[in-house]
């Protein structure tokens, strides 16, 4: 899975927060020989302080240890709860919304959704188990969401992929790049255009396009709402399944979906 991530200082921060008042709690009884622990005297200036945290710090090596593991372990929570809640609520813009291309059963009663990047390698692993799930279950609904997160070469084949739709060429498009015989550049994107019979001129202004832009924003704002950083993601039901994926995954997801349908009558039933 290709992601994109950004590491911050606040694991840090927080850590030294806990450190000092840990060091401080620590020292103050020892130095002042009491037998309960006291709060910092108000003579304890800074570089006292900070002296203490250094002394502890060599003397307890494990607090860093845990206090980074216990917040790394607090942040994957809240953001999967987070994630989970937003699946829910934002259903419709997963699976229905009107700018993302579909393919396979447009009327199927599953619908497998994915966040890809046509540069990423691991979509490309995934895609043969897509084709072979939309050869095999005539039932299922594919939704595409364009996430070109891996730099210009994949927003310019991303724009071009959209506006291939308003040609009614969107799969054969997507098809092509997907399975890594095309150049994501300008003159690739036009060769694979000419091949397909898309007329060149059209596409070049559709790629422009204020509606492309919306949906490629709205597919970011989407990601981000539901915990997605990389490249491949899948969506089926209420099951989020980050990387690349074979066609018995993606079967197994859409069965569970299939069989949590309401109305539906099992065998034997």
């Amino acid at each position: 899975m290709i992601t994109t991530g950004k590491i911050t200082n606040r694991a840090v921060s927080l850590l030294l927060a806990a450190v000092a008042a840990a060091a401080v709690t620590t020292a103050v009884p020892a130095a002042a020989g009491a037998a309960e622990p006291k709060k910092a005297a108000p003579w304890m200036d800074r570089e006292r302080i900070e002296k203490l945290i250094e002394r502890y710090i060599l003397r307890h090596p494990e607090v860093i240890l845990k206090s980074v593991r216990d917040h790394a372990a607090s942040q994957k929570a809240t953001r999967a709860a987070r994630a989970k809640a937003n699946l829910k609520t934002r259903r419709e813009e997963l699976t229905r919304s009107p700018g993302s291309p579909v393919g396979g059963n447009p009327e199927g009663d599953v619908t497998v959704v994915e966040f890809f990047d046509y540069n990423c390698s691991y979509c490309r692993r995934s895609f043969p188990a897509l084709v072979e799930i939309e050869k095999s279950d005539p039932k299922v609904r594919i939704v595409f969401k364009e996430f070109p997160i891996l730099g210009p070469g994949s927003l310019l084949a991303a724009r071009a992929a959209l506006a291939a739709k308003a040609q009614g060429k969107y799969v054969e498009f997507h098809k092509a790049l997907m399975g890594g015989r095309v150049k994501t550049s300008e003159a690739g994107l036009m060769s694979l255009a000419a091949s397909l019979r898309i007329d060149a001129k059209k596409l070049r202004r559709e790629m422009d396009a204020p509606a492309i832009g919306k949906e490629l924003a709205h597919n970011r704002a989407l990601a981000r709402a539901l915990g997605i950083t990389g490249t491949p993601a899948f969506v089926v039901g209420s099951e989020l399944v980050p990387g690349a994926v074979n066609a018995r995954r993606l079967r197994e997801m859409i069965q569970r979906t299939r069989k949590s349908l309401p109305g539906l009558k099992l065998e034997g039933g």
